[in-house]
């Protein structure tokens, strides 16, 4: 038993809620996709407005590993157009918030954070046991360090979007 999960009325286990949240999803997809998804990690190279959006559907359909890279903090101006930015997220790292987000939505979920974002010196860190790349980055991001990203991704056979 994983145990139960703090706060939830009848303190029911992580393994009963998790077989409650995934219920209707594995009724569309069927238990040998569900079981798929969960053992597949996405890279998300910038968790702002799309990235963080992005990876907490996919946590919520049942992907089970993420690799979160984003350098940035919420601020005021992201209240407005980011799904994670409230009061309470102010002043806090983009990645950070949404690895506990995705803690939240799934207990079990695979994480690695890259607080720092995607740079040339972690690339290969952010793409390691990742299945697929999400690119979410920033406009600000140096134009060659993008088409890094996507050659090496492609070198590794991964699909990038």
């Amino acid at each position: 038993m994983l145990g139960s999960m703090p706060g939830e009325p009848g303190g029911c286990t992580v393994e009963e809620y998790l077989e409650t949240f995934f219920h209707r999803t594995q009724l569309l997809l069927g238990e040998e996709r569900m079981r798929a998804l969960a053992g597949k990690t996405v890279a998300v190279a910038g968790c702002g407005g799309v990235g963080g959006a992005t990876a907490i559907t996919l946590a919520r359909l049942g992907v089970g590993g993420f690799v979160l890279a984003d350098p940035g903090i919420f601020d005021p101006p992201d209240a407005n157009r980011q799904w994670a930015a409230t009061r309470a997220t102010m002043g806090r790292n983009k990645a950070e918030v949404h690895a506990a987000i995705l803690r939240a939505v799934n207990p079990t979920v695979r994480l690695r954070v890259h607080p720092e974002g995607v740079t040339a010196a972690n690339l290969d860190a952010l793409l390691d046991g990742a299945d697929l790349l999400i690119d979410c980055l920033d406009i600000s991001v140096p134009l060659d360090l993008r088409g890094r990203v996507y050659r090496r991704a492609q070198e590794r056979g991964l699909y990038a979007v």
